[in-house]
This record gives structure tokens, sequence and C-alpha cells, in this order.
């Protein structure tokens, strides 16, 4: 017997009665996956096309281990409770990611085309630019994330990062989220009135506005921050800062 992690309520699981699973080079059409509680899920360099993971409970899932990329077309994830810690390579092309609780999902190598998510996702972010390491042997510098539909989808934690083009997704549309098409511009709108800030306020302002211009830095042009998460343990301060950013609020 096995023990594992209970984050998804399954405690002890039998090695044998097949809950490791590793798809290695395989091209796999109308495959089902469905229903079943994994302790580990490895894709290598496979194909799925039009598979099922609906209702997939994995504590440890990889769906683009190695350094060869695996793709996912037309792919049903929806009702799936994954950790994805390891984000890997990996693309998928108009899945189905409907009520699911994602968590840990660190895409430094993931392409995202035309996907629809819906549920919960915990902790990570969506690159732009292909880590260094990578490069050479996915061939690409960049990875596409567009068309995607994420209106239905509660993100904490997560972050999109280095030049992800926010005008080609549908995001959030809630007042828990504070989207900028214009980064740079909000940014230079509160600095142009800290000087006015109270002065209690105005260190930790800066600091908060650091944050921001940090993904600026990085390419990230297009902000989009969760409003708690961005002001965390400073409200006044935060508030703010807020009440300048959301000047720039996408309309």
């Amino acid at each position: 017997m096995y023990e594992m992690p209970d984050e998804y309520g399954v405690r002890v699981v039998d090695r044998l009665a097949g809950d490791w699973v590793v798809v290695d080079r395989e091209h796999l059409v109308g495959e089902s996956f469905a229903g079943r509680r994994m302790i580990k899920f490895a894709a290598i360099g496979s194909t799925f096309e039009r598979c099922s993971f609906a209702g997939v409970v994995c504590a440890d899932a990889s769906l683009g281990s190695g350094l060869v990329q695996s793709e996912y077309r037309e792919c049903v994830f929806d009702g799936a409770k994954l950790r994805l810690p390891h984000g890997g390579i990996a693309r998928f092309v108009d899945c189905s990611f409907r009520n699911v609780d994602l968590r840990s999902w660190e895409c430094g190598a993931v392409e995202l085309i035309g996907c629809v998510f819906t549920g919960t996702l915990r902790s990570g972010w969506f690159w732009y630019p292909v880590p260094q390491r990578y490069i050479e042997a996915i061939g690409r510098e960049y990875n596409t994330i567009v068309d995607n539909d994420f209106r239905g989808l509660r993100m904490t934690g997560f972050y999109f990062r280095g030049g992800v083009d926010l005008s080609r997704q549908q995001l959030p549309d809630s007042p828990d989220y504070l989207y900028m098409p214009d980064g740079p511009a909000a940014v230079a709108a509160v600095e142009a009135e800290l000087p006015d800030c109270p002065e209690p306020l105005r260190r930790p302002a800066a600091r908060l506005l650091s944050n921001v211009q940090d993904m600026i830095d990085e390419g990230q042009q297009q902000i989009w921050l969760r409003r708690k998460e961005f002001i965390g343990p400073d409200l006044e301060p935060g508030r703010w800062v807020l009440n300048i950013l959301d000047r720039f609020q996408a309309r």
C-alpha cells in the first residue's frame, strides 16, 4: 500500500490497482480515464485526441513530463480535481475544463488555445516566454495562449506573466478582479499621486505598486489582479492605490 496526501480525500490506494499511470509516447484517441483516482499521472511526448479525464482525482498530475511536448486535442477534464506541481511541456487545444479544482499549475512551457474553464484554479501562473532550458528541446521561444474562456473560473494566487495577451482571453467579469489593459499608464498615475498620499500610507503604497511594476518589467503590460490578494494585510494603503488603479479598469 502507498500513503498519499489526502488533499482530495484519497488516503490509501493500491499501487497495483492501476493508480500510477504513465503514458509514454503514445497516440490515444477516445481513451477514457474518467472517474479514476490516481497517485500519479504522467504524460511523456504523447498525443490525446477526444480523451476523457472527467472526474479524475490526482494528487500529482504531470500533463507534460520529460522534454517532449504532450498535446491534448478536444479532451474533457470536466469535474477533475488535479494537483499539477509540474506544468511541464504541454499543449491544450479546444479542451473543456468545466467545474474543475486545479492546484499549483505553474506553466512555463504550456500552450492553451480555445479552452474553456469554470470552477477553481488555486495558485500558479501562465508564462508567455518559454524558460531557457526548454527552448532548444521544444523549438519555440514563446507559448501560444489565445482564445480561452476563463469567465467562469475563480482564480486565487494565480497570475499571467511575461506578456500573455489578455485581450485574446475572456476573463472573469467580477468585482473581485481588476484588469488594466495599460499597466504602465496605471502605474505612472499612481506614482504621480504618491507625493499626495498620507505619510503613514506612502511607503507601503509604494511597495504595493512595485509589485505591479515588477510584472511590467517582466513583460506583462496588461495587468490582471485579484483585489484581495493585491491588498493583502495593508488595507489602507492598498485601498488608496486601488482607488487610482480603478480608473484604468477595462470597461
